[in-house]
């Protein structure tokens, strides 16, 4: 019930209390502010129902005011209190479906009467026929004339639903506090995902201790998505299921990228099973990238397990192909190890994670997608919604899942019964080659596919398969400045590793492989301890396992390495000889590529020991008697001294054929002042100044007189020959 002023308010004075400001209107009117303010100034305002003003204070800034007249709920009072929209926030679902079931048979049944009357038919002509037809319409309403009149009667105003709502059993809150559903609902929201009746059961606990009351198990159960938001109950108790099938997304700009431009990256393990040719059973994986604007897969990967090799693949696939113009200047990959491998960026993941170095040499973090000049970046961790375009293409490879014997299913729950008795017998299961060359079928056929429902994929209203868009919108063909690059991509690249004893050492494939043991030109990178060998970077192609490339740490070649060759061939004694032959040559080669000579290789040299002692009696220099000296030793002379000088005289005597004469005391007896000159009586200082070794020389020699005869003659026999005869 609308109504228009009689005269335009700017003719007239104003009367304040037939006008409501703006806002207060949207709130009655359940509208947004922004809505009837459009509204306003379109269309009420030209039929004098919104004007603006400053209100009846006159004060403030000029602001919009709606008459009360446009609608009967901007009305003051109970009559504008009766058509507002009542809060049904607190009645059940079902209930309040029920409730408007009885508002739609009501309106029908004035409807229906309001011809009747205007007809002149009486009322059993219609009634009847208007209780059959809604009978139809709610099946699950008990209907009948009284309950129809009865409804008619109670409902007149929109606020008036409250008073269809059947009100038997408990109240509309179920008899429950609120605070005690805000209890229920913080231990029902958790990720963990607690039960229902746990929840309530806790939450009748803490309503009997704080006072609350609370409803029964089923009414919880009942009232439970009435209360708490299904979208809420996902969001906080399966996060990552709201992230993937209910969160908000944005929707990306076709145009951000074009044609050729960006590829993006993902593995994907098969929901299917097949044979390998040792017999064994495996789920396969598939690695790919795909052009973002075009959809085309330009390039993958089959394998049994995803790791950098396999990227590589795939990626290697993507840049020979003609069809894909040469490479994207950026890519798009995951976040995963094997997509965050240091072959692709020459960093760690912790490395690129942690904190940016600005010192660090672009040369040492390089990799191989800055050799190929592509940029880089990473889609946020979980989260597939950063390579949508891939995902829903992973999804799409369901139908060819299906089509072989060794289906898994999505998920243990649609797992087909008939896989066990399939994986019982693995003759049943696909070869790999035979997946293989089926699922490189699929990939050609889905890129030659022009029957789509890809609203972007179409140019001037004709859908375009991702082939032709990749040929139609390709502006930029990408060369390499230097093809020595694409032969490096042809390689397979390991981290940085050392060279050791025995050569440079990596495992592929499970197998230690050992290359460039005779390599020379490894020799400036060993060393003795593995903390000061110099790192190199090797390259080696999958299919060819016999040699390897290496290169220092600024990208710079050193040698072809070959693989290190095993002594004892298999074969006749010839070929085994002449195998090791060979190898002892190149070792002997190897040796003599170390070998220095020296000028004076065969000159005899003095030890350290005697440079010393040299160096030491070139320095001593006898004291000058003038002198004093600095230190002066006292000399002690022992009675041993003494015993040993005696003895000495004794055994002289004896072997020039004196005989000791006990009679002295101890003494020497007389000798020949020929041959020393002293007696007994000489003192010990006397006895000092003797010479024995000279004096025996002297009888040796036959220089003697007196009573003894000497030795020395040509009969006479020295003394030591007469001592072996027994003659002394």
């Amino acid at each position: 019930m609308t109504a228009l002023p009689l005269r335009h308010p700017a003719l007239t004075e104003i009367d304040w209390s037939q006008w409501i400001d703006l806002r207060d209107a949207a709130k009655r009117l359940g509208e947004s502010e922004g809505h009837l303010r459009r509204r306003a100034k379109d269309d009420l305002a030209a039929r004098y129902l919104a004007m603006q003003g400053r209100g009846a204070a006159g004060t403030g800034k000029s602001r919009w005011f709606v008459a009360r007249a446009l609608d009967i709920r901007l009305i003051d009072g109970r009559t504008g209190d009766l058509h507002q929209s009542p809060d049904v926030s607190n009645i059940p679902r079902a209930k309040l479906a029920q409730a408007f079931a009885r508002v739609a048979c009501v309106e029908a049944m004035r409807e229906v009467r309001s011809e009747a009357q205007r007809a002149g038919t009486p009322e059993s002509g219609w009634m009847p026929q208007l209780l059959r037809a809604l009978h139809e319409e709610h099946a699950g309403l008990k209907i009948s004339r009284s309950s129809l009149f009865n409804w008619d009667a109670a409902y007149r105003t929109p606020m008036d639903l409250l008073k269809l709502v059947d009100r038997r059993g408990r109240s509309p809150k179920g008899g429950a506090d609120d605070a005690a559903w805000r209890a229920f609902e913080d231990l029902f929201l958790d990720d963990r995902q607690p039960s229902i009746k746990s929840c309530w059961s806790r939450a009748a606990e803490i309503a009997e201790a704080e006072g609350w009351t609370w409803c029964t198990y089923s009414t919880c159960q009942r009232q439970l998505h009435d209360r708490i938001a299904q979208e809420k109950q996902m969001r906080h108790r399966e996060p990552d299921r709201w992230r993937k099938t209910m969160q908000p997304y944005i929707a990306q700009d076709p145009e951000a990228w074009s044609a050729g431009e960006c590829w993006v990256g993902d593995h994907k393990q098969m929901d299917m099973w097949c044979r390998m040719q040792t017999g064994a059973l495996v789920r396969p994986w598939l690695t790919a990238w795909q052009d973002w604007r075009t959809r085309r897969i330009v390039g993958w990967c089959l394998s049994t397990s995803p790791n950098s090799s396999t990227i590589l693949a795939a990626l290697r696939h993507g840049l020979l192909d003609e069809a894909n113009g040469g490479g994207p200047a950026v890519v798009w990959i995951d976040n995963g190890k094997d997509y965050d491998a240091w072959t692709f960026h020459g960093q760690t993941k912790s490395q690129r994670l942690g904190t940016v170095d600005l010192a660090v040499d672009e040369t040492e973090a390089g990799g191989l997608f800055h050799l190929l000049g592509i940029e880089a970046h990473w889609s946020l961790a979980y989260n597939p919604n950063g390579k949508s375009r891939m995902e829903r293409w992973f999804r799409n490879l369901e139908a060819f899942h299906k089509s072989f014997p060794t289906y898994t299913g999505r998920s243990v729950d649609t797992r087909p019964e008939s896989l066990v008795r399939v994986l019982d017998s693995p003759h049943m299961a696909p070869t790999f080659d035979h997946v293989k060359r089926r699922l490189t079928a699929h990939i050609n056929g889905h890129n030659a596919n022009a029957d789509h429902q890809i609203a972007d994929l179409a140019d001037d209203g004709q859908k375009l398969s991702p082939d032709d868009a990749m040929a139609n919108w390709r502006t930029v063909r990408r060369v390499m400045a230097d093809d020595s690059v694409l032969e490096l991509l042809l390689q397979t690249w390991s981290k940085p590793t050392t060279v050791g004893r025995n050569g440079i050492t990596i495992t592929v494939s499970g197998r230690t492989l050992s290359y460039g043991a005779m390599a020379t030109e490894l020799t400036p990178f060993k060393a003795r301890f593995k903390a000061d060998r110099k790192p190199v970077r090797v390259s080696y192609d999958p299919d060819d396992l016999r040699w390897l490339n290496v290169y220092d740490e600024r990208w710079q070649f050193v040698c072809r390495a070959t693989l290190n060759e095993h002594g004892g061939l298999h074969g006749t004694d010839a070929i085994s000889r002449e195998h090791v032959a060979k190898l002892q040559k190149e070792k002997a080669t190897y040796a003599r590529s170390l070998k220095h000579q020296a000028e004076h290789y065969a000159t005899e040299y003095e030890t350290t020991g005697e440079s010393l002692a040299r160096i030491a009696a070139a320095d001593h220099r006898p004291d000058d008697p003038h002198e004093p000296n600095e230190a002066v030793l006292k000399v002690v002379q022992t009675p041993l001294d003494g015993e040993s000088k005696y003895a000495q005289a004794a055994q002289f005597r004896q072997a020039v054929g004196g005989e000791y004469d006990e009679d002295l005391d101890g003494g020497l007896p007389e000798i020949d002042d020929t041959y020393a000159g002293h007696n007994q009586s000489q003192s010990d200082d006397e006895l000092d100044d003797f010479d024995f070794g000279e004096a025996a020389s002297a009888y040796g020699s036959g220089g003697t007189s007196g009573g003894a005869s000497g030795w020395g003659g040509e009969d006479d026999d020295d003394p030591i020959t007469a001592y072996q005869r027994g003659e002394l």
